[in-house]
């Protein structure tokens, strides 16, 4: 027989229900105020992923446009390291992105620019902007010339966080606009010639015309015809200077043809050995005897030849001297000349042991009577060559020697006919 519960049992029971029943409230409580976290860290999840979907969207737009621009740009710190390459700058300085990244910009900038650069780094922290020409080190050790724009950027408290650099090659650009100012220069001197050898000619027929008189009334003296005959000499010297004035701007009227280069240069030194020989300096030939011809004239070619000879000789004679273990001595002359075929063009190099040309003189030697050589020439020899080979569409240069002394690197086309 089963006993009936008491009243304090069942009033127990009850109270245990009723206890349940208010934990099971709290509970559904709970799980309704979980729920609504729960929706909510999913609308904010929603939203996150959004944003770095946008995030990742404008990091792709970023990334092709810094990528995709024509020039190179950087992005540097705030203390002036790179902290980010374009593929644009890669190309530019001739370096991957690994290779830059976290170094200084002045790494990769010429000495002769670097001060300038920090000098500007420090006024991109008073938020300035700068264009500034600058000069970039490549990998191989070749400099490139570029036009620098730097913008410097802030932090989301307006506060300086860094500088965006974007650079452009220049090299094709200087090198244009050092051509039309040395042919404006060329212009004003032409117009300066035209006017001196006036004023010269004038007075020279003159003279040259009562020479032949004298000759053909004191045909019996032969002293007197020596003394004129030298007197002639020095006149028709004169004229000779008169006219590469006026030809230092305009084209010569020579008759085409095709031109042995080496012939050229063998038979000029041939001319000028002696006044080698006198000067102490010496010549060596390294030339390529499989040369294809150019189409110029053998006078013009010599007279580059003779020019550039002129100049190593000069240098070299206003070379100091230097220091023996035993005496003093002097520097002695050597002059080397080599040809050879680089592409389609011909190239004659002629290079001295001389001082080399002072880095100020570099970019005006080929300038119309610019001559750092003070007494001892007008100026006028290598803006002659200039003037010649322009006229043959080719290009002349200088430059220094690691191991010291110049070089002149001649440049000229080789004629379609026998280009390969």
């Amino acid at each position: 027989m089963i006993e009936k519960p008491s009243y304090k049992e069942l009033e127990n029971a009850v109270k245990q229900l009723r206890e349940q029943e208010a934990s099971c409230s709290a509970l559904e409580a709970k799980v309704r105020e979980l729920t609504k976290t729960h929706d909510a860290l999913q609308v904010k999840l929603a939203a996150l992923r959004r944003s770095q979907e946008a995030l990742q969207k404008s990091e792709r737009k970023y990334r092709m446009v810094f990528n995709a621009a024509r020039d190179g740009a950087l992005v540097l710190n705030g203390d002036g390291k790179i902290i980010d390459v374009s593929q644009g700058a890669e190309k530019l300085y001739g370096r991957a992105a690994a290779d830059m990244l976290g170094r200084d910009m002045t790494d990769f900038i010429t000495p002769s620019y670097t001060d300038l650069f920090r000098e500007r780094f420090s006024g991109f922290k008073q938020l300035r902007h700068a264009d500034e020409e600058i000069q970039v080190v490549r990998s191989d050790g070749s400099t490139v010339d570029v036009w620098c724009k730097c913008s410097p950027y802030t932090d989301a408290q307006g506060n300086f966080d860094g500088v965006l650099v974007f650079d452009r090659e220049i090299t094709g650009i200087k090198l244009l606009r050092e051509q039309l100012i040395r042919s404006e220069r060329l212009a004003a001197t032409g117009q300066l010639a035209a006017s001196i050898a006036h004023e010269i000619n004038s007075p020279l027929q003159g003279v040259i015309g009562l020479i032949a008189v004298m000759k053909k009334t004191h045909g019996t003296d032969r002293k007197l015809q020596k003394n004129l005959a030298l007197l002639e000499g020095a006149f028709d010297s004169i004229r000779k200077t008169v006219k590469n004035l006026l030809d230092l701007n305009r084209p010569g009227k020579h008759v085409l043809q095709r031109v042995d280069i080496n012939r050229v240069i063998e038979d000029t030194l041939a001319l000028m050995r002696s006044d080698l020989k006198k000067k102490k300096v010496q010549h060596r030939l390294e030339l390529d005897r499989q040369l294809p011809g150019i189409t110029g004239t053998p006078q013009q070619i010599s007279q580059i030849i003779m020019n550039l000879v002129n100049n190593a000789v000069e240098a070299i004679g206003a070379a100091v001297p230097i220091e023996n273990s035993s005496a003093l001595k002097w520097l002695e002359g050597e002059i080397i000349f080599r040809t050879y075929r680089q592409d389609d063009h011909v190239v004659i190099e002629v290079s001295d042991n001389g001082p080399g040309i002072a880095e100020e003189d570099l970019n005006h030697i080929f300038d119309p009577f610019y001559s750092s050589k003070k007494k001892l020439g007008m100026g006028i020899g290598l803006s002659i060559c200039h003037g010649i080979v322009e006229e043959y569409h080719g290009t002349i240069k200088a430059r220094n020697a690691l191991e010291g002394g110049a070089v002149l690197t001649v440049e000229l086309p080789v004629p379609e006919k026998v280009k390969k």
